[in-house]
């Protein structure tokens, strides 16, 4: 493989966990991004072509291995071309068969400027179990899908019974409110803990450096997942999902999106059996007044 591919080999695609999942949400039709570059080694960042490519403003990286390797990779960060080859040497650290699937970020794309991750509007993660139901996790403003899939937090969940998909989002939206067990909201408290964490990630292992604006862009007030957010949700994504032409797997499968301003992002399609243990560890961790049942409907 050269140092930088195209993601476009199916053989090669189908040999990682993200790179597969991204493949696949794009022939969903899901909301997501455009291309992506596979770089596998050093790069001269200061090839014209390269240059050009890429442009100037910081790329969406995230960090992959062939299936079965993944669990041992880094975090995926935001990156400006002048400084991917010191991040490649960092993935590397953790697998030499590691790699960096970059592409022009999504909040570019989608709104015509970039966003740091400390200024989404917020994330969700929606895994179908096929049959049974459908659960949703979403963290607030400032916080972005990793929070969810590495299991650090969740701000609202909602089961959603796979008997009433089929209702008006407004039906299930309001019933999942109404079942006690239905419906998972973090409290104030519990908020702040979570709060001051993401200002520490993003400080510490995410390298970001404007520590006051991202005080000041990550709300003091503890988010809920309003009912604009879940029929948007409905109509791009579980709609496409449940009505369109996609033979649904019978093993649980998930879908992880940020929202930047009013636009989703989908990074990828994948088995969300590999999440459970690890989830359900956290919400112990952070949560342990909550009841069996409901930790059982988180997961």
């Amino acid at each position: 493989m050269e140092s930088l591919t195209k993601a476009k080999d199916r053989d090669v695609i189908s040999k990682y966990g993200k790179l597969k999942g991204w493949d696949i949400c794009n022939s969903l039709g899901l909301p997501s991004f455009g291309d992506v570059y596979i770089l596998s080694d050093y790069i001269d960042v200061n090839n014209p072509k390269i240059k050009e490519l890429f442009g100037q403003e910081p790329l969406l990286c995230r960090t992959d291995a062939p299936i079965g390797q993944g669990y041992k990779m880094i975090r995926g960060r935001d990156v400006k071309l002048d400084n991917i080859n010191s991040y490649l040497s960092e993935v590397k650290k953790c697998s030499k068969d590691g790699i960096i699937l970059m592409s022009k970020h999504p909040s570019t794309m989608l709104t015509g400027h970039y966003t740091p991750r400390y200024k989404t509007n917020g994330a969700i993660m929606a895994v179908f179990e096929k049959e049974d139901r459908i659960l949703i996790d979403y963290v607030g403003p400032g916080f972005d899908v990793g929070d969810i899939t590495r299991g650090k937090t969740i701000h609202t969940a909602i089961s959603i019974p796979w008997d009433s998909i089929h209702e008006k989002p407004i039906h299930n939206y309001k019933d999942a409110r109404m079942i006690g067990e239905g419906l998972f909201q973090i409290t104030d408290e519990q908020y702040q803990v979570s709060r001051n964490n993401r200002i520490k990630e993003l400080t510490l292992n995410l390298k970001e450096q404007e520590i006051d604006e991202i005080e000041d862009s990550i709300p003091k007030e503890t988010p809920k997942l309003d009912y604009k957010l879940f029929k948007q949700l409905c109509d791009e994504c579980i709609d496409k999902i449940i009505y369109g032409n996609f033979q649904m797997p019978s093993k649980p499968f998930g879908i992880m999106m940020n929202i930047y301003e009013d636009k989703f992002c989908v990074f990828e399609v994948w088995n969300s059996q590999l999440l459970s243990d690890k989830t359900c560890f956290v919400i112990l961790l952070n949560f342990p007044n909550l009841s069996s049942s409901l930790i059982s409907s988180l997961l």
